[in-house]
């Protein structure tokens, strides 16, 4: 940049002339300066461009679907005005797509900080991997786009409270009259009522008075993979005996098991109460 111009007093005892600044044209790194210097009069002009990224906390997800909200505090360190003020890319570890992020304003005057926001919702998937990293890139440049910075904010993890829950319920129906030979057939529900996808689902039996045999329990394909929300239904069979009838009454105990995600194995495995 060329000046170009003479200034004088209005006395001329304490003239001072500038002939010319000059700006170098070397693409700064984050912090640097750009100095020049009128080598007639001494004269120093130096442009700073430094730019700095602070992510808000945030909280935690306690279930897919979950509305979540990343805020970002981006502020102008340096001494000139920076514009075209844009927050994207970096890294991110969600399983939706990566959320756009929106900043109130675009340009950023020096020590001025700027509010950028960016909404996601949670999948089924983030929740079964314990949690968010979210750490974009904010970028701006000077009025001419010659010369652009760029910063990371700090490092902040939406993490999964994790809530395992498996509820059982059990059924029994005896065909015909309550005699020796009759068929029982016993029919077992169990919910997903947590927050985490469990797989391997089964019904273990715990104890059991009838004096003859009970069948294998069968449950459906649902058991491999139990989303949050979803069921799958079981069943057994057994065949009355007369000890059976002359007892009154049969006891069955039995409980739901299954395995957690990769993530949270080291918390155990689900287990109906």
């Amino acid at each position: 940049m060329d000046l170009g111009t003479e200034n004088d007093t209005p006395d001329g005892d304490n003239k001072v002339t500038i002939k010319s600044i000059t700006f170098a044209t070397a693409t700064p790194v984050r912090g640097a300066a750009i100095a020049s210097e009128d080598f007639e009069t001494g004269f120093t002009v130096q442009h700073t461009y430094d730019l700095d990224a602070e992510a808000l906390p945030v909280e935690n997800i306690h279930k897919a679907g979950q509305k979540m909200a990343f805020e970002f505090d981006v502020t102008n360190k340096g001494n000139v005005s920076l514009y075209r003020l844009a927050m994207a890319g970096g890294i991110f570890t969600g399983h939706g797509p990566q959320p756009q992020i929106t900043c109130d304003a675009e340009t950023v005057a020096p020590n001025q900080v700027v509010r950028c926001r960016a909404e996601y919702t949670a999948t089924q998937e983030d929740v079964d991997s314990g949690a968010i990293q979210f750490v974009p890139v904010s970028l701006a440049s000077n009025d001419t786009g010659d010369y652009a910075v760029a910063a990371r904010p700090t490092n902040r993890v939406a993490e999964v409270i994790p809530a395992p829950k498996l509820t059982l319920k059990q059924s029994v129906k005896v065909n015909g009259p309550m005699r020796a030979g009759a068929k029982a057939t016993y029919t077992f529900v169990v919910t997903n009522d947590g927050n985490l996808t469990i797989s391997g689902v089964q019904l273990v039996k715990e104890s059991f008075s009838g004096k003859g045999q009970l069948s294998t329990i069968v449950c459906g394909d649902g058991a491999k993979k139990l989303a949050p929300g979803e069921q799958v239904t079981c069943t057994a069979d057994y065949t009355l005996t007369d000890e059976d009838i002359a007892a009154g009454r049969i006891d069955h105990v039995v409980a739901a098991r299954g395995d957690l995600p990769e993530y949270w194995k080291n918390i155990g495995a689900a287990e109906s109460e």
